[in-house]
């Protein structure tokens, strides 16, 4: 009792409160006359997170006591002060001159939601130390839109507004919205900016409201103010452009060896070649003589930063008169940045059975290849897989690639185009790389890719990559006898390991969202659709008796569509963050092939996916080779042609660059069809009972640019024979050392996995 009695005492939360102090306990919203209100508990949500102070004591006011117990700690670090930020609130105190500011604030808000009249009282009960506040809403009810009236004068900037009156964005079928006339407003002056008015901002537009002709109706006059009593606005036109690609931070630029180039449309100043005139003269929209977008001028600046090789671009004007013509030059200020950088990038994981992996790349990248902000990479990727205890051959896998990358900042079409209408600058992608994959005792593939395509941004938020041509010559060579006794009695793996041609195209759509605040949810979609063959089929020579697959040059080649959409959802919070993941995939082959190739059908595990379950350690459906599980041996056709994977995982600050994770993965693969292994084939009502579940905890050190990730994970259900699955909560032993050595997956990787 005595402990109880102290807790109490030490809770009492005005304990430290001065006699001239009241602690605030609550404010409150009330409407004098609610049936004048309309979505009242919107209304409220609303006036509430405006309305001043805004005590949060949580339960009992423990959030209140833990920072009364630190209130005089002066330390910005160690475990304490954690304490204080994480759990404590500091107390609210009442002040006249806050709460009249908050009745002001309140009686703005109800006016621009259309409220017109409305006033605020404050009443305020006093309780001893403490004191409950009560901000009370008088109003006659919300007025709706009257009439809308644009200006009638005969000013050209008068006469273009009245032009596009008919497509204002106002509703007067709805409520009075001050929001909705700033919008219109925006709209109006954004009109005008494409129309050569460079100097018509929002401010020279206003309304005049008029609540006096009809109750509760509101008519809207919109007035346009002139720059002065004796000038009217005046459109401008492009005049010259100069451009110095080589300006320095200081706001300077050496005047030694400047080399001018002159241009129908620009002229470039700078010591020595940083960039081609012609890329730039590309970059910057608006010719000469044109009238001025202002919407343009921006695009300019991003195209110029979206080149990749300036930091920093800056854009003055200077206006000039040219006869009757108002002229604006342009001046472009880019300051360069560095073209040349290499990357690395590492990943290790383990599975059971004494798999140790481990994966590596390098990659180097220019900026401006050709002087024609061309993009570069260079990449060379290795991984191997070992198993410790396997005393016949130490490496079972290898796994190199190497690609190199060309993104050229325009499309290379057969016709003229220019690229005013994009924001980001379309660029045109040649891609040439060759994947050598060695299993030892089994086989050895190797894959030889080009691809030509397009890849352009539309928006801050929507990207497109467009594939017109991809060649992939894929080679299986070196099979073991083992191996080849495989293939002998699995059709599908037969038809999976040829030798065949795959040429098509692809495209992917791409979608990230843009959160309003630092705790809004954002989430991102992607979608890929691949095809290969159709166009290759007409030009192909097949068997007349049609028992083999019809050829190209030789060489078979295949015809498959693939569908495949990732969609990721994300919930911030102050020092935490919920992240979710579905991915699905479909891969149909048809005509000329009866299988997806190998490297083209779908997968699941590893640090990026299931991280229970190695690489292509699970699926198809419920199949698990229960002879290879027990010799240990390597996995190789653990794919399909359906795959579902979700993923969701709680992230924390632990202390500073630490975080820490909690997640839940899921999933499968499944077959289309297949006679060899039926418990492999998708089935609507039996696909739910064969999706695998892990979870696990994860730590991750986040350098801002970098981060270095190990997670630790388990099966929480697995098949543990053919054609079951099943819980493994009964054999949960964490404390056994043969449960770890066999259940725990170590994943360390470079980056979130999404």
């Amino acid at each position: 009792m005595g402990i109880i009695a102290l807790f109490g005492t030490s809770c009492s939360p005005t304990k430290y409160l001065s006699d001239d102090e009241k602690l605030v306990r609550s404010t409150t919203i009330n409407f004098e006359n609610p049936k004048a209100v309309n979505q009242k508990a919107q209304l409220k949500a609303e006036l509430q997170l405006l309305a001043k102070p805004t005590p949060d004591y949580g339960l009992g006011g423990f959030n209140l006591w833990v920072y009364n117990q630190f209130r005089n700690l002066n330390k910005k670090k160690g475990f304490r002060n954690w304490l204080k930020k994480t759990f404590g609130r500091p107390p609210q105190f009442y002040d006249p001159l806050v709460t009249n500011r908050s009745k002001l604030i309140l009686e703005k808000h109800l006016k621009d939601k259309g409220y017109f009249g409305s006033i605020v009282q404050v009443d305020t009960l006093v309780k001893g130390k403490q004191m409950e506040i009560t901000y009370q809403v008088v109003s006659n009810g919300q007025f709706s839109f009257g009439n809308l009236y644009f200006p009638q004068d005969t000013t050209p900037v008068g006469r273009l507004i009245n032009e596009n009156s008919k497509k204002t964005e106002i509703d007067t079928t709805k409520y009075y919205s001050k929001l909705a006339l700033d919008q219109e407003r925006l709209r109006l002056t954004q009109i005008a900016g494409r129309k050569g008015y460079i100097d018509f901002q929002e401010n020279y537009l206003f309304y005049l409201v008029d609540t006096t002709q009809e109750r509760l109706k509101a008519d809207i006059h919109l007035k346009i103010v002139n720059p002065s009593d004796s000038a009217l606005h005046q459109p401008y036109y492009i005049g010259e452009t100069f451009v110095y690609p080589a300006y320095l931070l200081d706001d300077s630029l050496t005047l030694e060896n400047l080399d001018t180039i002159r241009r129908p449309n620009l002229t470039t100043i700078q010591p020595l070649e940083v960039v081609k005139p012609k890329t730039l003269d590309r970059a910057i929209a608006q010719r000469k003589g044109n009238l001025v977008n202002r919407d343009l001028q921006d695009v300019s600046v991003s195209h110029l930063l979206d080149l990749g090789l300036f930091k920093f671009v800056r854009l003055k004007y200077e206006k000039r008169d040219s006869g009757d013509q108002k002229l604006l030059d342009r001046y472009f200020y880019l300051t360069p940045s560095l073209t040349q950088n290499i990357q690395y990038e590492f990943q290790v994981n383990n599975r059971s059975g004494s798999f140790l992996g481990s994966a590596a790349s390098v990659q180097y990248s220019h900026n401006n290849l050709f002087n024609g902000a061309e993009r570069f990479n260079l990449k060379l990727s290795g991984g191997f897989e070992t198993q410790l205890t396997n005393s016949q051959s130490f490496i079972n896998t290898i796994d190199l690639t190497l690609e190199a990358n060309l993104l050229i900042p325009k499309l290379l079409l057969p016709f003229k185009f220019r690229n005013r209408y994009f924001r980001f600058v379309p660029r045109t992608r040649i891609n040439l790389s060759n994947n050598f994959q060695r299993r030892t005792d089994f086989y050895t593939i190797n894959s030889t890719n080009l691809k030509l395509g397009y890849e352009w941004q539309q928006n801050e938020n929507i990207r497109h990559q467009l594939g017109l041509l991809r060649i992939n010559q894929l080679s299986v060579n070196n099979k073991s006898t083992n191996f080849q006794s495989i293939l002998d009695n699995d059709t599908r793996l037969k038809n999976s390991f040829r030798n065949v041609f795959i040429i098509g195209s692809d495209y992917i759509y791409t979608y990230t969202s843009t959160p309003k605040t630092d705790v809004s949810p954002y989430h991102f979609f992607r979608v890929e659709i691949g095809t290969s063959g159709n166009l290759v089929s007409l030009a192909a020579t097949g068997d007349p008796t049609g028992e083999n697959p019809d050829k190209f040059l030789g060489r078979e080649y295949a015809q498959f569509l693939k569908f495949s959409p990732d969609f990721r959802y994300y919930l911030p919070r102050k020092n935490s963050e919920w992240a979710s993941r579905i991915l699905l995939g479909i891969g149909l082959p048809y005509g000329n092939s009866k299988e997806l190739p190998y490297i083209e059908q779908f997968f699941v595990g590893g640090s990026n996916s299931i991280r229970s379950f190695n690489l292509r350690g699970l699926g198809p459906g419920s199949y698990l080779d229960e002879s290879m599980m027990a010799n240990n041996d390597q996995l190789i056709d653990q794919t399909g042609d359906i795959k579902l994977e979700f993923n969701l995982e709680y992230r924390f600050d632990i202390v500073q660059y630490l975080e820490g994770a909690l997640f839940l993965d899921g999933g499968n693969i499944w077959l289309l069809e297949s006679e060899d292994r039926p418990n492999g084939v998708f089935k609507f009502d039996q696909f739910y009972k064969e999706i695998a579940l892990g979870t696990g905890f994860g730590i991750r050190l986040d350098f801002d640019f970098f981060v270095i990730r190990l997670d630790t994970a388990f099966p929480l259900r697995k098949p543990v024979e053919k054609g079951r699955f099943d819980w493994t909560f009964d054999d949960l032993a964490i404390y056994k050392q043969s449960w770890r050595q066999n259940n725990l997956v170590y994943n360390l990787a470079i980056g979130y996995p999404f």
